[in-house]
């Protein structure tokens, strides 16, 4: 009998050690266009793993839950950058990719750990689409209301 309970807990042990399972963490991000649940990361065009949730936080903090699959864990260590990318010029499906992988003298990530990406050039241009967007709204609205 005890064996069988020190075969069953070494057998539970080095399967949930820390490099057996996938490595989930947050990217937060300030919009993610057409984004989902499901969407690929890729490093280099090889699928390294998917977005499993994506929650608001904030009115400019939305967290996405990453998993990447435990063979390519050790890639991810502090430092490294992410983004999001369109599939296509033709499409609105976006995905995450890994562009910069950390310095290897670097940790790796933790598992919960969450990482704020910074606003890209293309962020800052769709706000100020945005900002363009309510103004001509607001001065039409007023246009309609003083007829």
């Amino acid at each position: 009998m005890l064996f069988l309970v020190l075969i069953g807990g070494s057998f539970y042990f080095f399967k949930n050690t820390p490099f057996k399972r996938d490595l989930e963490f947050y990217l937060v991000f300030g919009r993610v266009n057409g984004l989902e649940i499901g969407s690929p990361i890729k490093y280099r065009g090889i699928l390294i793993g998917k977005v499993v949730d994506i929650e608001i936080k904030g009115e400019e903090e939305i967290f996405v839950k990453v998993s990447i699959n435990k063979k390519y864990r050790k890639l991810i260590r502090v430092g490294s950058e992410f983004n999001l990318t369109k599939e296509s010029i033709f499409s609105s499906q976006r995905f995450i990719s890994l562009d910069k992988i950390g310095d290897p003298e670097n940790p790796t990530i933790s598992n919960g750990e969450v990482i704020y990406m910074k606003k890209t050039i293309w962020d800052k241009l769709e706000d100020l689409t945005d900002i363009i967007k309510n103004d001509i709204h607001n001065k039409n609205r007023g246009k309609n209301e003083k007829k």
